[in-house]
C-alpha cells in the first residue's frame, strides 16, 4: 500500500516527530488510553516535540482509538470548543 502511495500520489512517508516541530499554532492532542493504534508514549512526545506551550494533551479513561467523541460528547464538544475559543483569541499564541 504505502508504495504504491507513493507511486500514484507521490506521497512520501513522514516521522510525525519531524512534522509536529514545524507547526505554529497551537495544537489540541487527544489520546484515547485504550488505543490500540497509538501510544501514549507517542502522543506525549508528540506534545512535547511540539514545543508549544499553549498545545493542550488530552488523556481519555476508558476509551477506544477515535471514540472519544462517542463516549463523552458533551466533554468533548466543551474542551475542543474552550480550545478553539482559546487559540483564536490570542490566548493560545
Amino acid at each position: 500500500m504505502r508504495v504504491a502511495a507513493e507511486v500514484f500520489y507521490g506521497y512520501k512517508e513522514i516521522n510525525p516527530i519531524d512534522v509536529v516541530r514545524k507547526i505554529q499554532c497551537p495544537i489540541f492532542f487527544i489520546h484515547e488510553q485504550d488505543d490500540d493504534l497509538v501510544s501514549s508514549a507517542d502522543d506525549v512526545a508528540l506534545d512535547k516535540a511540539s514545543g508549544n506551550p499553549t498545545d493542550v494533551l488530552w488523556e481519555v479513561d476508558g476509551t477506544p482509538h477515535v471514540q472519544t467523541y462517542r463516549n463523552y460528547p458533551v466533554e468533548y464538544v466543551t474542551r475542543v470548543s474552550e480550545f478553539f475559543n482559546s487559540a483564536l483569541n490570542g490566548n493560545g499564541q
